[in-house]
């Protein structure tokens, strides 16, 4: 989802949070979740005057819901990993919220757990499903990082497989952290 806002033109403002931030104080409070999220990302105080000067933006937006691009994208990773919050009855209002401002909202979760809560939303347009990756491409892309893939267990390259995991490895790896 990153490298699509990356490469898009022009870009929308992303808030970026995990499913485990999301709270029953969010349900009640989405704009104010947003506000938070955006003075956290942006390393601004969370003032009053912040609060204010984004509700005038919300609003301002609000009254104009249909931008020809999305003005703002908020990007929950992770549901499966919040299993116990239900994802069915609050993903509705929090599309809905952003569909007022002129927004998106993108989901990250397990398609097992997906599965489970689908067909009651209302407001899912599109499902992109990632595939693994190949055991040639996995390859591939651990060579040009000066990996060994074949020095690697089976398991730990079968896990390096799904994308989410092997884009965390190698931010680990760039970081040298392993």
């Amino acid at each position: 989802a990153v490298q699509t806002w990356l490469e898009s033109q022009p870009q929308c403002l992303l808030i970026v949070s995990t499913a485990d931030e999301y709270s029953d104080d969010v349900q009640n409070d989405i704009e104010g979740f947003l506000i938070k999220k955006l003075a956290h990302q942006t390393r601004c105080a969370h003032t009053e005057a912040f609060r204010t000067r984004w509700q005038r933006r919300f609003r301002g937006w609000g009254e104009n819901p249909d931008p020809e691009n999305v003005r703002v994208a908020l990007f929950i990773d992770g549901l499966n990993q919040a299993s116990y919050i239900n994802w069915r009855r609050r993903l509705d209002s929090l599309a809905t919220t952003l569909l007022d401002l002129g927004g998106q909202l993108i989901i990250t979760t397990r398609a097992n757990h997906f599965a489970r809560f689908r067909n009651a939303l209302a407001n899912i347009a599109n499902r992109v499903l990632v595939p693994d990756w190949t055991e040639a491409e996995l390859t591939a892309l651990l060579v040009d990082r000066g990996v060994q893939a074949d020095a690697l267990s089976a398991d730990v390259f079968g896990t390096l497989r799904n994308p989410r995991i092997l884009s965390m490895a190698l931010d680990l790896l760039d970081a040298k952290d392993i």
